[in-house]
């Protein structure tokens, strides 16, 4: 290893934080080039942590050194790369990428990084989906109270680092590798904070691993009947079932045809000759060459000549209105004046 561990370390690091930000598309070649020097930088560091035998079995979080916790995100890094690789060995890739997560999730555990409910699914034999949607619910919400303390975190690192650049605090700092924090106490909370959100990542992506090997295991097994091919699913046949239009005439049933793409309002049922013959038919209309009668004309002339009746009716109103002259009755007001 050419470079120190730290420089290695967070080339991994940057490089994961670069992939996940990007929009590169996964086929690119710069895209699969950070992939694979992230990987290498990551399996250098991998290396370093077994020849110094960093993480004893019977060390606990408390003996474990503040510059060598972040070494513990190794595995986690190296499973997330891993499955952004060009799938050339889907399978190989996801056997090694469960591998290191469970390497992860292992040592998180016997340092007591790991949540009491994540422990309980993570040894978990066989999958339970009655409470997954309650066990995703559950580590959400953890994953954003966990976003919130780094986010805070990071606030009051920025605020130092402005401090120290402005002359008005003095960084203690010796290390290039870790000048986030001049206080080792923030320096290892950072680190633990990142860890646990890891674990929490960890437990989605391993279920999800999971699920895609068996499906690439059910995959295997299909090819394997169909001489190496997957055989195309034949769509089942719809089977109709014999109707009759009613009613079986056929001429009603051309008639109902014709009345498919009718429009909504009624059309007409004949002709305009038609319907003049029909009405010089009934009389409503002359004939072609017969002048038009008047109506009104025929009733005045009916009216000219008055009826018996109303000849005696004119008569006796005549006589009334002669016996009766007009005020006669109520002369100088006599009537309201008994």
């Amino acid at each position: 290893m050419d470079r120190p561990v730290g420089v290695e370390f967070r080339n991994g690091q940057e490089g994961y934080q670069f992939l996940e930000s990007t929009s590169l598309a996964a086929k690119d070649e710069e895209y699969q080039k950070k992939v694979a020097d992230s990987i290498e930088s990551l399996l250098n560091v991998g290396q370093f942590i077994r020849q110094q035998s960093l993480f004893s079995p019977n060390e606990t979080l408390e003996d474990i050194q503040t510059n060598y916790l972040k070494f513990l995100l190794v595995d986690y890094y190296l499973a997330q790369l891993v499955l952004k690789r060009t799938p050339v060995n889907r399978m190989q890739d996801l056997i090694t990428a469960k591998r290191c997560f469970t390497s992860f999730l292992n040592q998180c555990e016997r340092l007591a990084l790991l949540h009491s409910e994540d422990i309980e699914i993570f040894h978990r034999e066989v999958k339970q989906t009655k409470n997954m949607r309650e066990e995703k619910i559950a580590r959400f919400k953890r994953e954003k109270q966990l976003n919130e303390q780094l986010n805070q975190l990071n606030k009051n690192r920025k605020d130092v680092q402005k401090q120290i650049d402005n002359g008005y605090i003095v960084s203690q700092s010796t290390e290039e590798e870790d000048t986030e924090f001049d206080d080792e106490e923030k320096q290892r909370e950072l680190y633990l904070l990142l860890i646990k959100l890891a674990t929490l990542k960890s437990m989605e992506e391993l279920a999800a691993t999971e699920s895609e090997e068996d499906m690439l295991v059910q995959i295997e097994k299909m090819k394997a009947s169909n001489g190496g091919k997957l055989a195309k699913e034949e769509k089942p046949k719809e089977k109709f079932q014999n109707f009759t239009l009613l009613p079986s005439d056929a001429v009603k049933r051309e008639q109902l045809k014709k009345n498919v793409f009718k429009p909504g309002y009624p059309l007409p049922t004949m002709t305009v000759e038609e319907w003049a013959d029909q009405q010089m038919e009934l009389g409503l209309l002359p004939s072609p060459g017969q002048q038009p009668t008047n109506n009104n004309q025929k009733k005045k002339e009916k009216t000219d000549e008055p009826t018996d009746a109303e000849v005696y009716k004119s008569r006796a109103w005549d006589d009334y209105k002669d016996d009766n002259p007009k005020g006669a009755g109520n002369k100088n007001d006599n009537y309201f004046r008994r």
